[in-house]
């Protein structure tokens, strides 16, 4: 059987297991037998899931272990990403409001600007209106 290793508790392995590894096919069904203690057995699937051995408790820690410390890792990798794409948004957000402060400042002293010359233009205009209607007023009095 290629795959997991047919121990039993002390780690010998089974007769089955090593006459396939010496070339010698001969499989039994269920249970293989060990050539560390008489009649003793085991079952594949038992010590698999179980992790009874002590060399798998040990192994399954330190997978447990690198799995935490891989998580943890991912964790800490994504919160700094995040971090940094937050001030990045910050720093571009602040920099597009300056700008548009920037340009309403313009736009607002540019209108102002052209309202000076606007209302000064038209007073111009209303003052000469009115001198003009105060001279023809004045000219028929003294004409009478």
């Amino acid at each position: 059987m290629i795959g997991l290793p047919h121990v039993d508790r002390a780690g010998n392995l089974c007769r089955s297991q090593r006459r396939e590894a010496s070339g010698q096919h001969h499989r039994r069904h269920g249970r293989h037998t060990f050539t560390g203690r008489p009649g003793s057995s085991c079952r594949v699937a038992a010590f698999a899931t179980r992790g009874t051995h002590p060399y798998d408790a040990a192994i399954l820690s330190d997978q447990a272990i690198l799995i935490l410390v891989g998580l943890v890792i991912g964790v800490a990798v994504g919160l700094i990403v995040t971090a940094l794409r937050r001030r990045h948004e910050a720093d571009l957000a602040r920099r597009l409001f300056e700008e548009s402060q920037r340009d309403n400042d313009q736009q607002l002293a540019a209108i102002i600007g052209e309202l000076k010359t606007s209302f000064s233009a038209l007073s111009r205009e209303a003052l000469s209106a009115n001198t003009d209607d105060f001279l023809k007023l004045a000219r028929t009095k003294l004409d009478q």
